[in-house]
């Protein structure tokens, strides 16, 4: 059984995807864009992979699971 989740969770957790995972997210992009070897796929994807497990989490407090 999932509670109703109040306007301030719903807020947090806007907050939280404007502060944290997109942010992560355009700097995962923009490094895949201007970096070479490994830097590229070292940290773009480990910016991109924090920011894909941020919004998952957002997303599953948001819909009640």
């Amino acid at each position: 059984m999932s509670q109703k989740l109040t306007a301030g969770q719903v807020f947090c957790n806007v907050a939280l995807f404007f502060i944290a995972a997109l942010p992560l997210a355009v700097t995962g992009i923009a490094i895949f864009i201007m970096a070479e070897g490994i830097e590229r796929w070292s940290a773009g994807g480990f910016c991109l992979a924090m920011a894909f497990g941020i919004s998952q989490s957002i997303w599953r407090n948001l819909s009640g699971k």
